[in-house]
């Protein structure tokens, strides 16, 4: 009998879409996403369980754009979290992280008469980036955005949240 070889090596890079959804996907990576997301929001909310959803929006109307997320769950408080990782620089990523949420909470309104309440749950977009960008300074490694008041400084409102995590500047960081 010949020994198959292992293609993968001993290792896979977390920060790849494939070694993403190794480590944090549907099929053996629910405890560690829920570590993971629980260390990200350190105390401000406590995940203890998950569930995995579709990750394809199609638009209403032929002419809108389909978006697919890398993961995309809700945790027991009905929380919805987009997990995004970003390998390579992309022009308009910040763009692209207010409309991936946009088009999440729009279809997470209820339609018709009962779509008359507005009230929504939790909304958090999670990027990991493996790159160093002209916007992101380079001796942070880790944002959480939320939209503030600019004259009081407090935040507006507490149900939509970014939160970037930049791979390649923190293993900089480690490595001095």
């Amino acid at each position: 009998m010949k020994k198959q070889n292992n293609l993968l090596g001993k290792y896979v890079d977390m920060c790849t879409d494939f070694g993403m959804k190794l480590y944090f996907g549907p099929r053996s990576g629910k405890e560690n996403l829920i570590h993971f997301l629980n260390g990200l929001f350190a105390g401000e909310k406590v995940i203890r369980d998950l569930e995995y959803r579709p990750t394809e929006r199609i638009g209403e109307h032929e002419h809108n754009r389909k978006v697919i997320f890398d993961l995309y769950c809700t945790s027991d408080d009905n929380s919805h979290f987009i997990i995004e990782m970003q390998q390579l620089p992309q022009d308009f990523f910040r763009d692209r992280m207010v409309y991936y949420s946009s088009r999440l909470i729009h279809t997470l309104v209820p339609r018709g008469h009962s779509g008359n309440t507005y009230e929504l749950p939790e909304v958090y977009f999670i990027g990991i980036l493996n790159f160093a960008s002209d916007n992101i300074d380079n001796d942070r490694y880790y944002y959480d955005v939320v939209l503030c008041d600019r004259e009081k400084g407090e935040q507006f409102y507490d149900k939509l949240g970014f939160k970037l995590l930049c791979c390649l500047i923190f293993a900089k960081r480690r490595l001095r």
